[in-house]
């Protein structure tokens, strides 16, 4: 068999890998690793490559950054528009912003960035010191601390 015979018999008319052909030359497990792989299409030409995150396959650095920012922030979600609402003052407006994005920098943050010796809490040293606990915990400790001690 010449070689360009080889590549264009990879692949079947319907633009599909050749799935029965693969089989006779490689083992099972490297056929699930090529099936993971698209086949070439004709668009692009026969070693083009293509971007699945646009319409249209190409890339820009604009479907790249959505793609990565599709898992911590999506502008449809209800939450932004309360915080768009929200009346207070603008450094309150962006500490709920930092809440709601996970961003403050708590002791189990800075445990995980090797910035301090552990997660734990500095008042009740027994939970992991997360944006739940230090908001919800701290500051109800705060409170009732305040209102038994008046």
């Amino acid at each position: 068999m010449e070689r360009e015979n080889v590549l264009s018999s990879m692949v079947l008319e319907d633009g599909h890998n050749n799935l029965d052909l693969f089989h006779l030359w490689v083992s099972e497990d490297v056929v699930r690793l090529i099936i993971g792989i698209p086949p070439p299409q004709s668009e692009v030409g026969l070693y083009g490559i293509t971007w699945a995150r646009s319409s249209n396959g190409s890339f820009s650095i604009k479907s790249a950054f959505w793609k990565i920012r599709e898992e911590t922030w999506n502008p449809k979600n209800d939450i932004w528009k309360l915080l768009l609402k929200f009346q207070g003052l603008q450094r309150f407006r962006y500490f709920i912003w930092l809440v709601l994005k996970e961003h403050l920098l708590t002791n189990s943050e800075r445990a995980k960035r090797g910035l301090g010796l552990n997660g734990y809490c500095g008042l009740c040293d027994n939970e992991c010191e997360d944006i739940l606990h230090a908001i919800v915990t701290v500051l109800l400790l705060r409170i009732l601390g305040k209102r038994l001690f008046q």
